[in-house]
């Protein structure tokens, strides 16, 4: 895009947040207005974030594994027990808004639920003790294909089947858009994940590899695509990449690099 281009895309993009901040702060008003907001609990979060020319002049989400899409907003209103501007610092996944929401309203959390509750750090009877923090990494993962996972330093992007994603835009492109078989970052100098590290010999890549693999193979991970008998859900599903065998999906080009394990 021209750069005139460009700074129309992220006015767009600033004009979408005010949007959302409005409707939050109108559902706000009438929770005073019933008199409901000192024993409500409002939570904000979305399910990703956006591309906006980032990595290869892309401006969406659905092909990327960068944090400019991953990273989300997180934010509570909980009168008289968090206060107001808090913030906090730890890493934590969309899995962790489960079992915190559990905790804080006394329900059990299930045994496969997959999150972490924040409860220990954050509410009622939470004592912070300073030393533990509730995840040294956390994960993401492109439709059983490729794997990232960091921690507060390093970002390590795991794709060892050479898949390059080809959602619009990149549907028209015979390569799709590329991602690299292994792509090693310091997210803690390098948060826009603009200059690829060397693997070879690093510490910290071999680490998140090792780490990657595991959670590539957890208990409960995806193993395949799940069967659907509804022809118009499966014909809708297939379009957008979601069922179907690798030789039939149009959402991905399997084998773009030649990787290893």
């Amino acid at each position: 895009l021209s750069d005139e281009d460009h700074a129309y895309v992220i006015a767009l993009y600033d004009g979408g947040v005010r949007a959302a901040d409005q409707l939050v702060e109108g559902l706000l008003a009438k929770l005073d207005e019933r008199g409901l907001t000192d024993q409500t609990l409002v939570m904000v979060t979305s399910d990703h974030g956006e591309e906006l020319g980032d990595h290869g002049a892309y401006y969406f989400h659905g092909n990327s594994v960068y944090d400019g899409t991953l990273q989300v907003p997180w934010i509570l209103r909980w009168p008289g027990v968090v206060a107001p501007g808090t913030t906090f610092g730890p890493l934590v996944q969309n899995v962790d808004v489960l079992p915190t929401l559990l905790d804080w309203v006394g329900v059990d959390v299930p045994p496969d639920v997959e999150g972490v509750s924040l409860a220990p750090w954050i509410g009622p009877g939470s004592v912070p003790d300073g030393s533990s923090v509730p995840r040294e990494r956390v994960y993401s993962e492109w439709q059983d294909l490729i794997w990232t996972v960091r921690d507060v330093e390093h970002k390590l992007v795991f794709n060892p089947r050479g898949a390059h994603p080809r959602k619009p835009p990149f549907d028209r492109f015979e390569r799709g858009f590329r991602i690299r078989c292994r792509e090693l970052y310091d997210v803690a100098s390098d948060p826009g994940e603009t200059e690829r590290l060397p693997l070879e010999g690093s510490s910290p890549g071999d680490a998140l590899l090792r780490e990657a693999k595991r959670f590539r193979e957890r208990e409960g991970a995806l193993t395949g695509w799940t069967v659907v008998r509804d022809a118009a859900v499966e014909e809708n599903l297939a379009a957008l990449g979601y069922i179907g065998t690798d030789d039939e999906r149009s959402d991905v080009l399997i084998g773009a690099e030649e990787c290893d394990e």
